[in-house]
């Protein structure tokens, strides 16, 4: 009997010792399983930051090309601009002159005739503006 005892105690031991074995891994188990939920939850804020990324760079992108498109625009209308520009040197400035009625004179004389209302100016620069 003493035998019988001894070897149902061996089996008792065994199987706790399979019974705590296996919570071990059952622990084991739910802590890669909790992890394997995080790094999934970091994978897809990831992504969404990403995506978000990928759509402002792409937006930076269009805003600079069409920057870029305005500059070029910019580029040819001052050098439009300038085509249109009459420089008058070596007539001696004279105070609270007249400036327009001199452009006017002028004109007369190289018989172009010029409207007060074409001439515009910006302190003693003038801009002539000549439809074509």
């Amino acid at each position: 009997m003493t035998s019988m005892k001894e070897f149902f105690d061996k089996q008792n031991n065994k199987i706790t010792k399979f019974i705590e074995d296996f919570e071990e891994l059952k622990n084991s188990i739910q802590f890669i399983n909790d992890k394997y939920d995080d790094l999934e939850t970091q994978t897809d804020e990831i992504r969404r930051r990403l995506f978000e990324l990928e759509k402002i760079y792409k937006s930076s992108q269009n805003k600079d090309d069409l920057i870029m498109e305005v500059g070029n625009k910019l580029d040819i209308l001052e050098l439009n601009s300038r085509q249109c520009n009459i420089e008058i040197v070596n007539l001696p400035e004279k105070r609270n002159e007249n400036l327009i009625s001199i452009i006017e004179n002028v004109a007369a004389v190289i018989k172009q005739p010029i409207n007060k209302y074409d001439v515009i100016s910006d302190k003693l620069q003038f801009t002539v503006y000549s439809p074509k």
